[in-house]
């Protein structure tokens, strides 16, 4: 993924989470009360009817499982031994710590689904994004915050892998005592657990 579409994809999560809170609606009898943009209570046969939907913008802290596609692995350690280059560490599926913005959709008071983006702000800076669907969970219609479960795809441009010339197993090029890296972009799977807070 290229720098620029980073920074843009970027600046819409920014956005999001700059936005002002929506105020509560509440449709009944035909009519629209947005009193105060807090609790609306409307009268209705005596009683009072409370709505509080788990709709809207929302973010939260989220730690993510992301594994590559067609099982490929990052190459975290490797030397040369002997003559020959040896992994001596690498991965395919890995923990992250991501902070993720979503957009709930629906009536419930305690059920939301929506699209989700989400960064990795652990490790290198914009090195994984993510995006796809996610549910989200109220203990009861009083509760505030939510729990959360996506699942998507996610970009890594920090995937690390041998350098040019450079094969497992195999002797290493002449004159070379030093394994090389190099990194590219390498999408894969992610399922997402999060924890937000209340609007």
């Amino acid at each position: 993924m290229k720098k620029p579409l980073i920074l843009v994809l970027v600046a819409v999560i920014l956005f999001l989470f700059s936005m002002p809170t929506f105020g509560r609606i509440i449709i009944a009898d035909g009519e629209i009360d947005k009193k105060n943009n807090s609790k609306v209570e409307e009268e209705r046969n005596g009683s009072s009817l409370l709505e509080n939907p788990v709709k809207g913008l929302g973010f939260g802290f989220a730690i993510a499982a992301t594994s590559y596609k067609a099982k490929r692995k990052s190459v975290e350690r490797a030397e040369i031994i002997n003559g020959k280059i040896r992994i001596l560490e690498e991965r395919n599926t890995l923990a992250r710590l991501m902070l993720e913005s979503h957009y709930f959709f629906g009536k419930g008071k305690t059920f939301g689904y929506g699209p989700f983006l989400a960064i990795e702000i652990i490790g290198k800076q914009l090195g994984t994004l993510g995006a796809g669907f996610m549910m989200g969970w109220r203990h009861n219609e009083e509760a505030k915050n939510s729990f959360n479960v996506g699942i998507g795809l996610f970009n890594d441009n920090n995937f690390k892998e041998l350098g040019s010339g450079l094969i497992e197993d195999k002797e290493a090029p002449q004159g070379e005592n030093m394994i090389r890296y190099k990194e590219r972009n390498l999408w894969g799977y992610m399922i997402i657990f999060s924890f937000s807070f209340g609007k």
